[in-house]
């Protein structure tokens, strides 16, 4: 079992569900319509992203094509505080991925866990900040490998890891949830990151098959 806040995941517990909101937003005010309509629909948590264009893309600004504006999509960092209080008042978990060592390092303080995206597992600055972090993390892992999975678990030794098996299209129009037995037997608990059109059927099926 790992907590969450005040949420005990695993096995026999009722399901951990995230409404990601990512960065589908445009204001602040957006952001905390969000957050009241995950804890409306039942969410145990909403989760956003936090990045720079550069930290998420590699490159800098001026290799991108002139009509993106990436500052346009990056989350300013002095709303962080703001989500959280807003989560808090409603009652659902604040979550935030982080996409650099430096940004998870800025949400610490207001995260009880944090995320890895999938583009990330093996991402050894990040893994390594979020072992010095000491909270739970959960690894998304759609696009790697069974040695890439476990390379980002010995990065993550000693702290709890929920893997979330994935597939990494947009949408995502296959999956096999039986990969989450084989998940299983790397870590004990194991969730569903759905990228499917279909919000309904899959994860159903996810918990219904594995609990």
């Amino acid at each position: 079992m790992i907590q969450v806040g005040r949420h005990n995941i695993g096995p026999g517990k009722a399901p951990f569900v995230i409404a990601e909101v990512g960065s589908n937003w445009h204001n602040i005010e957006e952001c905390f319509k969000s957050i009241d309509a995950a804890h409306k629909c039942g969410a145990s948590a909403v989760k956003f992203q936090a990045f720079t264009f550069g930290a998420l893309y590699g490159m800098g600004k001026s290799m991108m094509p002139p009509t993106y504006n990436g500052k346009d999509y990056e989350m300013p960092m002095d709303w962080i505080p703001q989500l959280k209080n807003r989560a808090d008042s409603v009652g659902i978990e604040f979550m935030c991925t982080a996409f650099d060592a430096n940004t998870m390092r800025a949400i610490d303080p207001y995260v009880n866990a944090h995320k890895i995206a999938s583009g990330d597992i093996n991402y050894v600055e990040l893994l390594e900040s979020a072992a010095r972090m000491r909270k739970p993390v959960f690894v998304s892992t759609g696009g790697t490998t069974e040695g890439g999975i476990c390379l980002a678990m010995s990065m993550l030794s000693g702290v709890s890891v929920i893997l979330n098996y994935c597939v990494a299209a947009y949408p995502a129009k296959d999956a096999n949830l039986f990969v989450i037995d084989e998940l299983k037997k790397i870590v004990p608990v194991v969730g569903f990151s759905d990228h499917s059109t279909n919000f309904t059927y899959l994860p159903l099926a996810a918990i219904k098959l594995h609990g």
